[in-house]
């Protein structure tokens, strides 16, 4: 999960919440939000910490916290909490590029997920051709290839050349671009997302998985 100034990590919300220093309804004030509502929360403040994060103590966090906020857990694919995340997932995005070894990697990943009984149907597979490759992999192949599994390629993000200066000046591009080939991709996937959603009033959990070269 990527870090954000002014929010606690996960290992200290959970330290708190042991101790009784913290109660769950109490996190609502906790984390630092932006301008759109979204705030950002670190894993743990260094290594040493990280290594006292459990798959236990990693899914309680999920479990509790997403009664209060729709998660997003950012994760790449070789995360130990890799699995856990998926499980307790309402819905998956898994970014791959259009090259072979990104597509052969994102097809060993599904076949050894299926052997872990975790469940593909809410998967969702985009394809990040942000780089614009000439020799990138043609839709057709790619969604074949996904077929096997019982998969469709549900966007695939397109060059944006405006993007990468807006991150770099904190703008949120989705909602200042919403014209673009990018952003209506991006609004594909939160329609489908938003279509794995509990039906109950709490908050959701989602897992976006990468390949570490995926992110482009």
């Amino acid at each position: 999960i990527a870090g954000a100034a002014g929010s606690p990590s996960v290992f200290s919300i959970l330290e708190q919440l042991a101790s009784k220093q913290l109660t769950l309804p109490m996190l609502r004030g906790r984390i630092a939000l932006n301008r759109l509502n979204i705030g950002a929360i670190a894993l743990s403040p260094g290594e040493a910490e990280m290594r006292q994060l459990t798959q236990e103590r990693w899914s309680f966090f999920i479990q509790a916290v997403s009664q209060l906020f729709d998660l997003v857990i950012d994760l790449e694919v070789d995360s130990p909490f890799k699995v856990t995340s998926l499980d307790l997932a309402d819905g998956v995005v898994w970014t791959f590029l259009p090259n072979v070894l990104s597509l052969k990697s994102t097809l060993h990943q599904m076949e050894q997920l299926q052997n872990q009984k975790i469940g593909l149907q809410k998967f969702l597979c985009a394809v990040n051709r942000s780089g614009g490759d000439p020799h990138d992999l043609p839709e057709p192949m790619i969604a074949e290839a996904l077929g096997r599994f019982g998969r469709e390629i549900s966007a695939q993000l397109p060059p944006e050349p405006a993007l990468v200066q807006l991150l770099n000046q904190g703008r949120p591009s989705i909602v200042e671009s919403q014209r673009s080939g990018y952003a209506q991709q991006i609004g594909r996937l939160i329609d489908h997302l938003g279509s794995l959603r509990r039906p109950s009033g709490s908050g959701a959990s989602g897992a976006f998985i990468s390949d570490k070269a995926a992110l482009g």
